[in-house]
């Protein structure tokens, strides 16, 4: 038996062997659950952001060093 076979196997009676757990469920969960998916959402927002001005900036061309000699004028 190979191992996706085993895999589903197992799956399919860890589904169906479980018992139900007549829990409750608090309605802040909900609220609990929305931040979490916000912030996740917010936070792979940033990360992709970040991941794009570093592959751009990697592509972009560079200024060339400007000569600062013009501008110095000697005091006197």
């Amino acid at each position: 038996m190979n191992l996706v076979t085993r895999l589903s196997l197992a799956s399919l009676a860890y589904v169906l062997l479980t018992m139900p757990a007549h829990a409750y469920i608090d309605p802040v969960t909900g609220s609990i659950l929305f931040q979490a998916i916000a912030g996740g959402f917010a936070a792979a927002l940033v990360a992709i952001k970040s991941f794009r001005e570093k592959v751009f900036g990697f592509f972009r061309k560079k200024p060339e060093p400007q000569d600062d000699t013009s501008e110095v004028e000697s005091e006197g």
